[in-house]
């Protein structure tokens, strides 16, 4: 426990790439929006998806900490279990308080009406209007969806290297490649889009939430046998 509160402390030491760096591009993503539409004049309740640099942030995040950070934890004698749970810990307490951060600004939002009756920046309406319990459930759960996408690949890049990443990523992209072919030829297209229409995000977040689980797992596998 003791060392993996001190790779907690370890990534918590770089305060500006955790909590203020995803803040500053948000805001100033939002400030960027908010005068296009001032000068534009638009009217009406309009949403963008400025939003999303915070969680595409967090993805390439996820994929250059273990750059950054593994090698220095295992010059510090820590186990590899302690780095993946330490590191999972942080990121899990990361994500709580963006999302939650997100969900209130997103009240703020509807409550008042947007920006200047211009337009809305955290509120989307097709996720706010389930509930904000569920709406905090959507951010956390596409926070740890992506970090955990960003770091199972770098998992198995400092396991099995570049070259062979690389094949495992062609490998796939075939694959959904024959599936799209599939599902072209057959007509699966209009059933698939039906079934997620009927679902809504929440449930579908909820779905994505199992696919973090299999990047945890794949994750903690390869870094037991990483090498530095």
């Amino acid at each position: 426990m003791n060392r993996t509160v001190q790779i907690m402390r370890m990534h918590m030491r770089d305060f500006f790439t955790w909590l203020y760096l995803p803040w500053i591009i948000v805001g100033g993503n939002f400030l960027i929006n908010l005068i296009i539409t001032l000068l534009i004049s638009a009217k009406g309740n309009s949403s963008n998806g400025g939003l999303l640099s915070l969680f595409i942030y967090f993805m390439i995040i996820g994929m250059i900490t273990l750059g950054q950070t593994f090698p220095l934890s295992l010059g510090l004698s820590v186990r590899r279990t302690d780095y993946f749970w330490g590191t999972s810990a942080v990121i899990g307490v990361v994500g709580v308080a963006s999302a939650l951060f997100i969900t209130i600004l997103s009240a703020i939002e509807g409550h008042f009406g947007g920006w200047m009756g211009a337009f809305y920046f955290f509120n989307i309406e097709f996720i706010s209007e389930h509930g904000w319990l569920s709406e905090f459930w959507f951010y956390l759960a596409l926070f740890l969806h992506l970090f955990f996408l960003g770091f199972v690949i770098a998992c198995i890049n400092r396991r099995v290297g570049a070259y062979k990443l690389f094949l495992i990523l062609a490998a796939l992209f075939v694959i959904f490649t024959v599936l799209s072919l599939l599902a072209t030829y057959y007509g699966w297209w209009v059933t698939l889009f039906e079934g997620i229409v009927r679902m809504g995000p929440i449930q579908i977040m909820s779905w994505f939430s199992l696919l973090t689980l299999v990047y945890l797992g794949i994750s903690y596998k390869a870094l037991r046998r990483a090498t530095v």
